[in-house]
């Protein structure tokens, strides 16, 4: 890989993102930085070398192609190790940086950077307030030793809030800063070891690639994928291929559709990829039956999209929200817009939207929320909902009465669903139901030993006789679901 020489200055951020300004420039064949001392204070100069580095800015344009020789290779790195000062550790760090960067080899450049940081003392007080350093990173002025602190921070913080959002403002800072090769590893950095299900991030990136950069990303996120890398390559696929979506043609947009939707099927990061596919295609041919209770999918039950949402998220609101890129601004119209609409139909589309951005986005709070608002004040009968909730507080160690009542209401809403989607959906309603008995059961007879009276004995036996009834009712749901997925 050859850099630019005007982009030299940019590469891996090693001038401005770990070193300060160049020490490279004006030095001389034969002599390397050496560092003089007085009393007070210590000056580096130009002096004599003992090794056969040769001219260092030479070395810094054979640097940028990945052209250093393995002697020179050599000698920098003997300068790296021999010479004491920070300050003129800089350049010969530097060179090897650009070089193994110039080369791919991302691993030596890591070691490189790591061995920098473990002697230069970027004192905390330089990130203190990750806060603070948020509109400096914007505009990509952030200095030497903060980003050098902050790289100790994404690497070491024991906090994972810190981790993440000091991760944010180096990718960041590298990307105002125009140095396309530092954003690059930062951002699979982000997403394969510090933040794997940043949608945020994910929406900026999917902003920020270019065409031949996102094909670039969604190759190696695939490979990554290979190699079994976690939920961080399927966020950065899913990033890389939206930003393919914006400039595609039929041909590509079906074929990206497709990908992601063999990998939701299975089970491949099913909310990322159903979403992705949606942008790719529609709705209506990702939302496929192996996928219809992926709670992205809480969209494709609405015969149409409402012009509210047009209105509030633009045309792409619906494969926006699946994917969880719905920002504040948005969030906040379509919930004004649903209160306000005069029609069922647009009040369910519309909480079906902001259902389905809140779960892609992690935030399985606001979810919780949005469906208890849909029950009480949009569908109260609205089955699949109902079902939903009940999952989700089964599985959040929900009260035993608060899953039973969604039970009962999903059983009682559940003539919408056809007769396949029926059998499934009511056996597994029956089984939700088994657990919730069961906790009763267990919680009676912990009482009953506690305090043995004739009541709370009795009480007991009522709560394990109703948990052997509805395991009988479970079983034969079950059946009644295997009979009918056959007969499909």
């Amino acid at each position: 890989m050859v850099v630019p020489m005007r982009d030299l200055p940019w590469l891996l951020g090693l001038t401005s993102l770990l070193l300060g300004p160049s020490a490279l420039a004006g030095t001389t064949a034969d002599t390397c930085p050496t560092e003089v001392c007085d009393a007070s204070s210590c000056t580096v100069v130009d002096g004599p070398c003992g090794w056969p580095c040769g001219d260092l800015s030479v070395l810094e344009v054979h640097a940028s192609t990945g052209g250093l020789s393995d002697a020179e290779r050599r000698c920098v790195a003997g300068a790296w190790e021999t010479v004491s000062s920070t300050a003129a550790r800089a350049p010969f760090h530097e060179v090897l940086a650009v070089d193994a960067a110039a080369r791919g080899d991302w691993e030596s450049w890591d070691r490189y950077t790591m061995q920098h940081l473990e002697v230069t003392s970027a004192p905390e007080v330089l990130c203190g307030d990750l806060v603070a350093l948020e509109p400096r990173a914007e505009a990509g002025w952030l200095g030497a030793g903060e980003v050098a602190c902050l790289e100790r921070r994404r690497r070491t913080s024991v906090v994972p809030e810190e981790r993440l959002l000091a991760s944010r403002l180096l990718i960041r800072n590298a990307q105002h800063r125009f140095d396309r090769h530092t954003w690059h590893a930062l951002v699979q950095h982000h997403f394969v070891s510090v933040a794997p299900n940043d949608r945020w991030m994910a929406a900026d990136v999917a902003a920020s690639l270019t065409l031949s950069e996102a094909r670039e990303v969604s190759a190696t996120a695939t490979e990554l994928l290979s190699q079994d890398a976690g939920p961080g390559a399927v966020t950065l696929r899913a990033a890389a291929d939206l930003s393919r979506l914006a400039s595609a043609g039929p041909e590509e947009r079906a074929s990206i559709a497709e990908v992601h939707l063999q990998a939701a099927t299975f089970g491949v990061g099913a909310d990322w990829s159903v979403g992705v596919c949606a942008a790719a295609a529609s709705v209506d041919r990702c939302c496929v039956e192996q996928l219809a209770d992926q709670p992205a999918c809480a969209v494709a039950s609405h015969d149409r999209e409402p012009r509210a949402a047009r209105r509030c998220a633009g045309p792409s609101a619906t494969p926006r929200a699946m994917l969880g890129m719905l920002s504040a601004e948005e969030r906040s119209c379509l919930g004004t817009a649903m209160v306000l609409a005069g029609g069922l139909a647009d009040q369910r589309a519309l909480s079906a939207l902001l259902r389905a951005d809140a779960w892609a986005a992690g935030d399985l709070s606001r979810w919780e929320q949005l469906a208890v608002l849909h029950l009480e004040r949009v569908d109260p009968n609205d089955p699949d909902v109902s079902l939903a909730l009940a999952r989700h507080r089964s599985n959040t160690g929900g009260t035993s009465q608060q899953i039973l009542t969604l039970v009962d209401a999903a059983l009682e809403g559940s003539r919408r669903w056809s007769t396949v989607d029926r059998a499934r959906r009511e056996a597994e309603l029956h089984t939700l139901r088994v657990d919730a008995l069961t906790r009763e059961w267990h919680e009676a007879r912990a009482m009953a030993a506690l305090h043995p009276t004739v009541a709370k004995t009795a009480y007991a036996e009522q709560r394990r006789q109703q948990v052997l009834d509805a395991m009988a009712v479970a079983s034969r749901q079950r059946s009644a679901a295997s009979v009918a997925l056959g007969e499909r």
